[in-house]
């Protein structure tokens, strides 16, 4: 019998490695980093993570918006809840604002997270908001309160208006919430 040794790469890490190196080169046009942060998420090649950390503070929004989408949807690192509060708040950008909305629905799913519906509640009653963010941050309470396979992937990106079914004296009760409620 042969000695194998367990720690030597495999094919595949040699190629997450590589895909790794590329990732870190200079001077990549945007569609090129969101594809290799893709790829490297999808595949939850930990050695990427850092890397994808610094792509959160990227020029491009589609490429803060996919490292922040691959960081909380792959590597399920939900430490990147304030980072997601923080672009759903702050970004000068609306489709990593959205995706950050969807997000924090996703990683409080049917916890009904008093914290984050109220925050969500917030964008959500803001009349000057972007119609779509605050469709958005509504999808993300609902997925908050009782997440339902069937429904929430099919009002992903939709204005407020297209949701026929807006349940307002909930968002404005949750929009109550206080840090020094249960």
């Amino acid at each position: 019998m042969d000695f194998v040794d367990d720690d030597a790469p495999r094919p595949r890490e040699e190629r997450m490695a590589a895909d790794l190196h590329a990732l870190q080169q200079p001077g990549l046009p945007p569609g090129v980093q969101v594809a290799g942060i893709f790829s490297l998420g999808k595949n939850r090649y930990a050695p990427a993570i850092p890397t994808i950390d610094g792509f959160l503070q990227d020029a491009d929004p589609t490429v803060r918006a996919e490292a922040l989408k691959v960081l909380i949807r792959y590597y399920k690192l939900d430490r990147h809840w304030e980072t997601a509060r923080q672009f759903l708040l702050y970004d000068p950008s609306n489709w990593p604002r959205i995706i950050a909305a969807e997000l924090l629905g996703e990683i409080r799913r049917d916890t009904n997270d008093p914290q984050t519906l109220a925050l969500l509640a917030n964008v959500v009653l803001n009349a000057e908001e972007e119609p779509l963010i605050r469709g958005g941050a509504y999808t993300a309470m609902e997925m908050i309160r009782h997440y339902d396979r069937r429904i929430h992937p099919l009002r992903v990106a939709k204005h407020l208006e297209d949701i026929p079914d807006v349940d307002w004296p909930w968002v404005k009760q949750c929009a109550t919430w206080t840090p020094n409620q249960p």
